[in-house]
């Protein structure tokens, strides 16, 4: 048995391969028809996730993740019309409420990820498409991540707005495609609606209406939270050892009511992996 302290784990204790034909690129045609591991009672079966109703306790809560994903990736062209990609992560500020980030109006300040940035040698680089431009600048670069200073017209468009008409859908780097218009839907949950995430919470990818219907029919009670996955998502683990990572931060809402509720009551939670 490993003694080892976790902050002493190496880190390649987790690698693991991940064969190319393993990797489903598309959803399956119905979300619900994807494959589901049981585990229970040292028995292992699969079936699929449109019976996972059967396999929750009637006294369970299931809490949703409300997060939408937002099209945070931006392509924009160098002098020599050389391909630059600007992946936008977080507002610059800590803390800053991501609701607010969204819905600025005529600039921005993001910390990103940026592709081939050793193309990016003018001051400014711009996207247009019909009546919309969009402005990008190096504020400062970090060993982690560039800040960015995005600046827009028509100045009274939201950022959420630019990004809507101007960016695509940031896939998973393990789909060696890219992303397309299917992805606009099949790459949210059904029941998002507070934009704010750069990846989705995959746990949720699979629920459909049936599956739902399903649950509320059994009376299992269902909360709904915010919880915006990050930056940490895509960026990669450079230490040697567990101690040597710092996990980064997400902008997590929770309705103080729903809190107290389950203080109250105790109730038995059963969480849906959606809390990354």
């Amino acid at each position: 048995m490993n003694s080892k302290h976790p902050s002493l784990i190496s880190i390649e204790e987790f690698n693991y391969d991940l064969p190319q034909e393993k990797i489903a690129f598309y959803p399956t045609k119905e979300r619900h028809d994807s494959k589901l591991l049981i585990y229970k009672n040292d028995i292992i079966q699969e079936t699929t996730f449109k019976n996972i109703d059967k396999f929750l306790d009637d006294s369970s809560i299931l809490i949703f993740n409300s997060s939408k994903v937002i099209k945070a990736r931006l392509i924009f062209l160098n002098n020599k019309n050389q391909s630059l990609e600007i992946f936008c992560l977080e507002p610059h500020l800590l803390n800053q409420d991501i609701n607010q980030a969204m819905t600025k109006q005529n600039n921005a300040r993001w910390n990103c990820l940026v592709g081939n940035l050793k193309k990016w040698v003018e001051k400014e680089i711009v996207i247009t498409n019909n009546d919309i431009k969009l402005c990008a600048q190096i504020v400062e670069r970090f060993s982690t991540h560039i800040c960015i200073d995005f600046k827009w017209e028509p100045s009274n468009l939201t950022f959420s707005e630019i990004l809507d008409c101007l960016g695509f859908m940031p896939i998973p780097p393990y789909i060696k495609r890219n992303s397309e218009i299917i992805d606009n839907s099949s790459y949210q949950t059904i029941y998002s609606d507070k934009k704010g995430s750069v990846a989705a919470p995959t746990a949720g990818l699979h629920f459909t209406e049936e599956v739902l219907k399903a649950i509320k029919k059994k009376e299992i009670k269902i909360h709904t939270i915010s919880l915006h996955v990050g930056a940490g998502t895509f960026k990669p683990v450079k230490s040697k050892i567990m101690h040597g990572h710092d996990m980064h931060s997400e902008w997590i809402e929770v309705e103080l009511n729903f809190i107290m509720d389950l203080i109250k009551n105790k109730k038995k939670l059963f969480q849906l992996a959606q809390l990354h």
